[in-house]
């Protein structure tokens, strides 16, 4: 071990004697992990220690990527899992198995599979040498795939086989927005990751691959996650060098380089809430509703301990068009949201307004969609048009013009220049949805006799335009300069840094543009060497973030000498609110079991590691506690999917259901019908109502 002790010894002597422009925390820290990958060799070479830490070295066809650990949370207690399809020939969805080496192998999922067991403790994976808490795996080809990164908890992700269906099975994202989802009281986030191991195109000396990754907030805000690439050099492998490609690998997501003072979980969610409330102009409160708080008594909504996530617009929503129930929630769980004396206000109910564009409830006295579609109207005090191109080598410049009386106002447009001159297709105000809008889905529609096979497209730029508040304004007015989203030479520069500024200010209320993405780009990581940026933050707040150029997805250029070894560093940034705990709850309960189908279901429950007991329908047994510690299971059986049985840890007092050993749709289906109903505040009692 006497390594360490020198180096050491160099730390303290050489600050002591080195210039002061030399000094600084890139150097300490790199002297420090430098001693400590030392130090864990000799302790390794004793025996007295596992496997020393290893450098991200190239592997053929893998992506090494390096998880830094700088939440602050034991690396035991931070779990990462990665799913999703691998190929863009195979819609097969995976789990990834972690091997020896830290290697990843695809397992298909299926009815079976459980995804928590492809949930690991970061400190079950291969220290990396280039930092304390940082650790190693090696990602095989990915096609659209996801890390999942949790705090205390694996994830839990339902996977099913389907047999008549394509894909051939299914792993399905958690619901952000429900109390009763088995994730839903855990601090998780994750990225997106597309890596082909053979997508290279640069010659000989460059990398052989491509790998497209960005931080995921197109449905919520969780956890602050930032993601570079780095350069690996064995000599030394402790020594951490950015590989920053202007446009293609720029640092992006949140933490360092992010909004001054905005860089940690707390002060992100204090940024971007207050900026929720004070940006609200619809007199109804409707923006802060997307913070989700965790109370510790979520039944008065007292003590607040930290927000879980915020919500996109559309996951607020239900994540639908149409959702069955307002804010997605089943018929079932509906109640214990709204008023009355055992409300659950973990969930901010109400949700989002589906009528937000529609209604003249949120301060615009005509609806937003009316004044929308009125500005383009010939009738307007100014006639206006919209002009929209569809960018690339050969584009076509199409022309909207309004017609028509409100609630059934049209928007037309007819290619005026280009390959697809004089074909047309519309966009109906009575066809609108606030949810489509906010999730970059509001189609326009094909329309009579020559239907422009660009309408899909027009209806991405269209929403992407009302996004960031360009709807309605002059920009795009004019036939010279049409809106051009794609356009990164020319139209981008110009426009981003008027990004979420709303071009009309006529229109009172809203305010009219995606005001939770504005939130989010404003404390994100920004990157004063491009530009092109002018110094907006990057990251996926939006589905269409990259058509807007603000994605902040990164991706090595196609000339990346072979010679610098990049690799894909995740950092997962300091947590700094307090960590949301369903799980540890003393209580003892009376629980009531009730069946919805007696006749053909049958319940037993097992407290900790006592017995299994079976109990009859409306049995009242006294005494339960439900925690991690002492949990409270119970098996279900009421004859489907593969076995027939499922087994479930209840915990109480928020209300929820964790699976055991599988997690597939008829898990999913009893959750999703299954209540936990108190029967007083505070309660004393519970009602178990297990559904089919």
């Amino acid at each position: 071990m006497k390594s360490f002790f020198i180096l050491t010894a160099c730390i303290f002597f050489g600050v002591a004697h080195s210039a002061s422009d030399t000094f600084s925390q890139d150097r300490l820290t790199s002297f420090y992990n430098t001693a400590l990958y030392e130090a864990k060799q000799d302790l390794y070479e004793a025996n007295l220690s596992g496997p020393p830490p290893v450098g991200p070295a190239p592997i053929t066809g893998y992506l090494p990527v390096v998880i830094s650990n700088t939440t602050g949370q034991p690396d035991s207690q931070v779990y990462v899992i990665l799913a999703g399809q691998s190929t863009v020939a195979d819609s097969t969805q995976y789990f990834f198995q972690l091997g020896t080496g830290g290697i990843l192998t695809p397992v298909a999922a299926s009815s079976t599979t459980f995804s928590a067991n492809y949930s690991y403790p970061l400190s079950s994976l291969p220290s990396s040498a280039t930092g304390a808490h940082d650790y190693l795996v090696y990602a095989p080809s990915l096609n659209g795939a996801r890390f999942y990164f949790s705090i205390g908890s694996p994830m839990f992700l339902q996977s099913d086989t389907l047999t008549t269906a394509t894909p051939p099975n299914q792993i399905v994202a958690p619901t952000y927005f429900a109390f009763y989802d088995p994730n839903y009281s855990n601090l998780y986030e994750s990225i997106e990751v597309t890596f082909f191991p053979n997508g290279g195109s640069g010659g000989a000396s460059s990398i052989p691959w491509t790998a497209s990754v960005n931080t995921t907030e197109v449905d919520a805000f969780g956890l602050p996650i930032q993601i570079s690439y780095y350069s690996y050099n064995s000599a030394f492998p402790s020594t951490v060098t950015p590989l920053v490609q202007d446009p293609n690998a720029l640092p992006s997501g949140f933490g360092i380089g992010g909004l001054a003072t905005a860089t940690t979980r707390s002060t992100i969610l204090t940024s971007v809430v207050n900026g929720l409330t004070s940006g609200d102009e619809t007199g109804n409160a409707v923006w802060p509703r997307l913070a989700i708080p965790f109370y510790t008594d979520p039944y008065t909504g007292t003590g607040l301990q930290t927000y879980l996530r915020v919500l996109s617009p559309k996951q607020s929503l239900g994540n639908a068009a149409n959702p069955v129930v307002e804010g997605g929630l089943t018929s079932f769980h509906l109640p214990a949201v709204q008023p009355g004396p055992t409300q659950f206000k973990n969930y901010n109910y109400p949700p989002f307004p589906s009528d937000y564009l529609s209604s003249t409830s949120y301060g615009d006295t005509n609806s937003f969609l009316t004044d929308l579609f009125s500005y383009y109207l010939s009738s307007h005090p100014t006639p206006k048009s919209l002009y929209i191109s569809t960018g690339g080598g050969n584009p076509t410049v199409y022309q909207g013009v309004a017609t028509g009386t409100s609630p059934n106002l049209l928007l037309t447009f007819t290619g005026i220049s280009g390959p697809n001159t004089g074909t047309t297709c519309t966009l109906s105000q009575s066809n609108m949805n606030t949810f489509k809008m906010y999730s970059g889905s509001q189609l326009m529609s094909g329309s009579g006799a020559e239907p422009s096979p660009d309408a899909t497209n027009l209806g991405f730029y269209f929403g992407d335009a009302f996004t960031v508040g360009f709807l309605p304004s002059t920009i795009g007015t004019s036939a010279s300069t049409p809106i051009n989203i794609t356009d990164a030479v020319t139209w981008e520069p110009a426009n981003i840094p008027n990004y979420y500024t709303p071009q009309y200010t006529s229109i009172n209320g809203g305010p009219w543009l995606d005001l939770y993405a504005k939130q989010l780009h404003s404390v994100a990581v920004r990157n004063t060497v491009s530009s092109d940026l002018n110094g907006v933050g990057l990251c996926y707040a939006y589905d269409f973030d990259d058509s807007l150029g603000i994605s902040g997805t990164i991706t090595p250029s196609n000339l990346t000498a072979t010679s610098l070894n990049p690799y894909l560093g995740i950092t997962l940034g300091a947590i700094d609110t307090s960590i949301p705990d369903p799980y540890s709850d003393q209580t003892a309960y009376t629980v009531v079991f009730n069946l919805l189908d007696p006749i053909t279901t049958s319940v037993q429950y097992q407290q900790g590691n006592g017995p299994w007991v079976s109990v009859s329908n409306g049995q009242s047994v006294p005494g339960l506690v439900s925690n991690s510690t002492n949990p409270l299971r119970i098996q279900y059986t009421n004859g489907q999917g593969p076995t027939g049985t499922h087994e479930f840890i209840v915990y109480l007092y928020y209300q929820f259901l964790q699976p055991v050993n599988s997690y597939n749709a008829s898990e999913l289906s009893i959750i999703n019908t299954t209540t936990i109903v108190p029967n007083a505040v505070p309660p004393t009692q519970f009602t178990i109502t297990l559904g089919p």
